[in-house]
């Protein structure tokens, strides 16, 4: 099974459970993305330092960010999976605005 295939099972386990009894309003629905990045290679070292401080801020400011990680794919270390989860949309829409997002 490929690690994006794993993300999506995964994310989905997340959402039902969350959509279930987790929200304190019932009328959100979480928010999940799943991206893949291609890095320059000269880049990656980079780019692991800004994820990271991105990632911690988000979670550590944002209360819709429910989940969010950067993945290196073993064997391609160039690929990254990010996986997003957020409260709703609007919390999606609002870390895009965010000024660590934006960084």
């Amino acid at each position: 099974m490929n690690n994006k295939l794993v993300l999506i099972l995964g994310a989905s386990a997340i959402a039902a459970t969350l959509s279930g009894c987790a929200l304190t309003d019932k009328t959100q629905n979480p928010s999940i993305r799943v991206a893949e990045i291609e890095i320059d290679p000269a880049q990656q070292a980079n780019y692991a330092a800004i994820v990271k401080e991105e990632i911690e801020a988000s979670v550590r400011v944002e209360p819709g960010v429910l989940a969010l990680y950067a993945v290196v794919e073993k064997d391609t270390s160039a690929h990254v999976i990010v996986f997003e989860m957020y409260a709703s949309e609007a919390a999606y829409r609002a870390h895009l605005e965010s000024p660590h997002f934006n960084k």
